[in-house]
């Protein structure tokens, strides 16, 4: 079965940030002026499926989940409150390919828990990710990509929306991904509690 690990966002956070990217996907010329013909056709997430990744494990045999879920049983972190704040267009640098949002709040536990789980999940042979980790809400994915001037627009066009409600990630969970023709369906196996603050 198809994994990952990630942390979900309140009712509230999801109906700010969903609405963000409906009126987004509705209307790219109006909401990104100057674009023009440069906005290309993107997979948008749907809002029941936004949330914050923090490890793809891809095709896990069954088995494998149930070591994965006695690992991670074993991550201690606290609660943190966190707050969509900003877009950010990614990669950092150079041609738009993922439409996004950034997180401000307490990010070095957010870092502390990643860490946790990197070095957890090591031992059952899942590598470690070498990019630095960068949390953040994926809100669209471009078909192809658009200019890096597109930056400033698409960070402005946000600045109406933004910041969203702030939200307290109280557990991350591991979730199954299974593919269907209108889009993924994200399935909670198990969540992990964070310890209070």
């Amino acid at each position: 079965m198809r994994v990952f690990l990630a942390i979900e966002l309140s009712d509230a956070t999801r109906r700010v940030l969903g609405g963000m990217s409906q009126a987004w996907r509705g209307n790219w010329g109006h909401e990104l002026p100057g674009l023009g013909t440069q906005c290309p056709p993107a997979s948008w997430v749907r809002p029941e499926n936004l949330h914050v990744t923090l490890k793809f494990f891809g095709d896990v045999p069954e088995p494998q989940v149930t070591r994965i879920c006695d690992t991670l049983s074993t991550v201690a972190i606290e609660a943190m409150r966190l707050h969509p704040d900003r877009i950010e267009c990614l990669p950092e640098r150079g041609a738009v390919r993922i439409i996004s949002v950034g997180l401000g709040g307490k990010l070095e536990k957010v870092h502390g828990l990643f860490d946790g789980i990197e070095r957890a999940c090591e031992p059952l042979g899942f590598a470690r990710e070498r990019r630095k980790y960068r949390p953040h809400i994926t809100l669209a994915r471009l078909r192809s990509h658009l200019p890096p001037q597109a930056r400033r627009n698409l960070i402005d066009a946000g600045a109406k929306y933004l910041p969203a409600p702030e939200f307290v990630a109280g557990a991350f969970v591991l979730m199954q991904s299974q593919l269907h023709p209108k889009g993924a369906q994200y399935i909670p196996l198990a969540r992990f509690p964070l310890a209070k603050p």
